[in-house]
């Protein structure tokens, strides 16, 4: 078994670990970590098998690991809007039912979920004039909560909201704080530029303070993910993308942190220069071990090769280590770009997914994993997570978005700007996606462990 170190991250695998002639086999292959994938199971079966489903989205009961819910947009009808689509496991991921979270579909987009640490979920998402909306659920995800709606701060529309709650045991734990961007006024001929809000509620999503807002230029500017450490500091990732509804050449990605609840954020610290894709994703270790509170972040980038890459922090953002690609094979010339998730487990373990394009520039893709069981001083060799490889452009995927000559297949053509991956409380992973095997965009999901 072989994997990758830092200093090779750009060339290709080196060998970081020898195993000696000593001793008999089955010792020296227990020494050397491995990942396994389980079976891929069909999230989305039975009637919904025929309609499209993009950017999944999951989260783990941390008071009963069996029980597992995903959120996702699905188009059951050309060019009208998309829906929310929910699916609730309670046997670990094994079998799936849909809820319904009201008596008719419920038009709603960019769905993201998370539990408190006192069992209690949390679903966000856009409406149709992109309203940002909560819903609450007590019971694990069978019934919803009528919805909260976020105020705005800088006056504009929400987009590519995420959540997070305080599962410390500080004063903030139970906290729920949402991370969005949010356009602000007009402020020139033609253009709006977009800043990141930061919302908090302290009272389960029932009410939302005025929201403190990073502008730090005249971009527009989209949010990643975020986290909370240990002393319950919140960090959140954002990314610059356009100026005067140009596309940047080089965008950077930036995190900012707030150490009193949201009340107030810090400037500014970046992250990396060589960035591309929407979508950046933070991790953090809150295991007992020797990376505690180290940050993960990952993207893709194109420079000085296309792939994906990760890098730490052990200062809550304030500097970052150089990167790592992660994906140890090259792509090709103007291969389409996907978008890395990460997560660390109990054990210290960080892992991440990624639609990989190999071997070709096509929109094609297959789900592949990586881990680190090092704090990311090195990783495991890639292995293919989805049991098969899929294109997106198919005739069930092109559905028509509203309002656009788009489709389906276009916008999302690695089956959305994210998927979902949550590490699992007594250890190892779980992860969700959407791919086309069986001719149509499908949830499907399964179990990842790293055995050392």
């Amino acid at each position: 078994m072989r994997y990758f170190t830092v200093a090779a991250a750009s060339t290709g695998l080196r060998v970081a670990s020898a195993i000696g002639l000593v001793g008999t086999v089955p010792y020296a292959v227990a020494q050397v970590p491995s990942i396994h994938a389980t079976r891929n199971v069909h999230v989305s079966a039975g009637a919904d098998a025929v309609v499209p489903h993009v950017e999944p989205h999951l989260a783990v009961n941390p008071r009963d690991p069996r029980n597992m819910v995903v959120a996702a947009m699905a188009f059951p009808r050309s060019a009208r809007p998309h829906v929310l689509r929910v699916y609730v496991s309670r046997d670990g991921g094994e079998s799936w039912r849909r809820v319904s979270i009201e008596a008719t579909d419920v038009p709603g987009g960019d769905p993201w979920l998370a539990f408190g640490p006192e069992g209690t979920l949390y679903l966000a998402y856009l409406n149709e004039s992109a309203s940002l909306h909560i819903r609450r659920s007590d019971d694990g995800g069978q019934t919803w909560s009528a919805p909260t709606i976020v105020p705005r701060s800088g006056g504009g529309a929400f987009d590519y909201e995420k959540l997070i709650v305080d599962d410390t045991n500080g004063p903030r734990r139970g906290w729920l704080y949402v991370w969005s961007a949010e356009n602000t006024a007009r402020t020139g001929p033609g253009w709006r530029p977009s800043g990141i809000a930061l919302s908090v509620s302290s009272d389960s999503a029932r009410t939302f303070r005025n929201s403190a807002y990073v502008l730090h230029n005249n971009f527009g500017n989209t949010p990643g993910s975020a986290v909370i450490t240990s002393g319950g500091t919140f960090v959140g990732a954002f990314h610059e993308i356009e100026v005067n509804r140009r596309f940047l050449d080089s965008p950077r990605l930036w995190v900012v942190r707030s150490d009193d609840g949201g009340a107030t954020i810090s400037h500014p610290f970046l992250v990396t220069e060589n960035f591309r894709a929407d979508s950046p994703h933070l991790a953090i270790d809150r295991s007992a071990g020797p990376f505690r509170d180290r940050i993960y972040a990952s993207w893709s980038a194109a420079r000085p090769e296309l792939g994906m890459f990760v890098s730490t922090s052990e200062d809550r953002g304030a500097t970052w280590r150089a990167a790592v690609r992660i994906n140890d094979v090259p792509y090709a010339p103007g291969a389409y770009l996907h978008h890395p998730m990460g997560a660390v487990d109990a054990n210290g373990v960080a892992l991440f997914t990624f639609q990989d394009p190999r071997p070709d520039a096509a929109r094609c893709h297959a789900l592949y994993t990586t881990a680190t069981v090092d704090g990311g001083a090195t990783f495991l060799p890639n292995v293919r997570v989805s049991a098969e490889r899929t294109c997106s452009d198919t005739p069930a995927n092109r559905v028509l978005l509203p309002d656009s000559a788009a489709t389906a297949a276009r916008r999302f053509g690695d089956g959305g700007d994210y998927h979902g991956l949550v590490a699992l409380p007594s250890g190892g992973f779980q992860a969700v996606w959407a791919d086309s095997r069986t001719g149509v965009f499908q949830l499907w999901t399964a179990r990842l462990t790293v055995t050392r």
